[in-house]
């Protein structure tokens, strides 16, 4: 944590970076999502003719739980009613800035009942933007499961991921909450020698930091235990399956609810036990300075890195994620470049909605 006692002209330096950050580069981000998106509808019929296998029949349901056959690496989202509109604002920034179409990779969303109506908005919206998605209904969470204002019960979706989809041997699950801000595919081109690879927490990177995993100490943990995000993981689902991680972090939650604050990446941290393969920062940057400059108080990883590195990392984000409950979608949220940046893709879901309609 920020020592209270830390100098004016530090702290003046951090509000400055964090006004910087807001600042710069706003008519490359522009550029490129205009360059992206926008010439979609050019490209459409030449895409259509370039992917193999079917391409006008490219939104599938799965009612049972499992998925169809695959031979392309997997997105997979898990979401409800509430976080619908986010999911759709990250799957434009993924087809657009994050360069990833039909050719590239299949996309699969795990829910637990959406209306027929939001399935159809969804199947617009993906093939607008050329990309092959099936939705997977799956069973709910336990009902016990702790929730939160900004947090529902679809959180615990990806504890389902390895039952759900059965034919990729590995796969890169994102949460709705955040956007690519550079192409994803060295990331799914990247190889882990673990269950799962993920981003160690920024503002909770060990469990000494006390910010997530309450009771650590009593379930004998150690205190430098690196904790990672699990908002972006890259699963190897023949390891999750064998090693059942969904079912025993359910378990967990279930059976330890005073440990939990952060959900089940709590439970996933410990059930994992630090057998995950650390992937570099970029993939998992979550956005820190719409919480400036009230944050310099409180933030409790600058042993591991500063918070002005921190704050500098969301300017070279591969996926800026919107961790916590100050969401880039609702009205009160700050005119950071991270807000800005969010309200581009925002635009770019309007446009395209218009158009498909």
């Amino acid at each position: 944590m920020v020592d209270q006692g830390e100098s004016i002209e530090t702290a003046e330096r951090l509000v400055r970076q964090a006004t910087r950050l807001a600042d710069c580069s706003e008519a490359r981000w522009c550029a490129v999502i205009e360059d992206r998106l926008f010439d979609a509808p050019a490209r459409k019929h030449q895409k259509r003719s370039e992917v193999d296998g079917p391409s006008r029949d490219r939104i599938r349901q799965s009612a049972d739980g499992v998925t169809s056959g695959s031979r392309l690496p997997i997105i997979a989202f898990g979401v409800d009613e509430n976080y619908v509109e986010p999911m759709l604002v990250a799957l434009v920034s993924v087809a657009t800035v994050g360069a990833v179409d039909a050719s590239v990779a299949d996309v699969r969303v795990l829910h637990r009942g959406l209306s027929g109506k939001t399935r159809d908005r969804i199947a617009r919206v993906a093939s607008g933007l050329e990309l092959d998605l099936e939705l997977i209904q799956v069973p709910g969470a336990d009902a016990s499961f702790p929730v939160s204002d900004w947090v529902s019960e679809a959180v615990y979706l990806r504890l389902r991921l390895g039952e759900a989809i059965t034919e990729a041997p590995v796969l890169l699950y994102l949460d709705c909450d955040l956007v690519a801000t550079d192409s994803l595919r060295p990331l799914l081109a990247e190889r882990i020698d673990r269950v799962v690879g993920a981003v160690r927490s920024t503002p909770n990177p060990l469990l000494q930091c006390d910010g997530a995993l309450p009771g650590w100490r009593d379930i004998g943990l150690p205190a430098d235990r690196e904790y990672f995000n699990s908002g972006v993981m890259l699963i190897d689902l023949d390891r999750w399956r064998a090693e059942e991680i969904g079912i025993r972090s359910a378990q967990f939650i279930a059976d330890h609810p005073e440990h939990i604050r952060f959900w089940d990446q709590d439970a996933l941290n410990v059930v994992i036990d630090d057998e995950w393969t650390r992937l570099s920062g970029e993939n998992n940057v979550v956005a820190l300075s719409p919480l400036m400059p009230g944050l310099i108080d409180q933030y409790r990883g600058g042993d591991v890195l500063s918070l002005e590195d921190a704050l500098a990392m969301e300017d070279t984000a591969r996926i800026l994620h919107f961790a916590g409950p100050l969401k880039p979608w609702l009205d009160v949220f700050p005119d950071v470049r991270a807000g800005q940046v969010y309200r581009e893709f925002q635009a770019a879901l309007v446009d395209l909605e218009s158009a498909e309609r």
